[in-house]
Formats: structure tokens, sequence, C-alpha cells
């Protein structure tokens, strides 16, 4: 599992690339499912979301209309796009 602040750079660079320059958050949660550590969801000025979902190995980029624009296959030191 890459570490937090390896998908933390790795989700502001992805949000970067889509468009959003100034990458400001606005804020991030840890997510918790069934009492364990679920992942993070970052929330963007422009209403980006990245959701970075532990047990599915990903990190999905939703649009403010909830489309999804990129999800990102997060395997251990590497990450590979997947169609969206």
């Amino acid at each position: 599992m890459k570490s937090t602040q390896a998908i933390r750079e790795l989700v502001f660079q992805t949000v970067r690339q889509l468009g959003c320059e100034s990458a400001t958050v606005l804020g991030e949660t840890i997510l918790i499912r069934d009492g364990k550590y679920a992942g993070r969801r970052f929330e963007f000025v422009d209403g980006l979301e990245a959701l970075w979902l532990i047990d599915a190995d990903r990190i999905d980029f939703h649009a403010g209309s909830g489309e999804l624009l990129r999800s990102l296959v997060v395997e251990n030191e590497n990450a590979r796009q997947r169609s969206a």
C-alpha cells in the first residue's frame, strides 16, 4: 500500500492534469467502513472530488456533477490510468 503522503501527491498531480490549476483543497476526509480505515476523500474548490478506496486499490476523480473523470489503479509504488 502506498503511503498517505504519496497518495496525496498523486491526487494533487492528477487534479492539476484535469485542469484545476490551483488544486486548492477544501477538505480531506478519512473514510471508515465497518469500523476500519477505508481510504480518503479529497474535495477541491471547483467541486472536483477524489476518492481513494483502499479495498479497490484505486483513486476515482469526479466532477462536481458526479461524472467520473478518471480512475487510477494504485499498485505499490505505481499507478496506472483506467478508462473513465
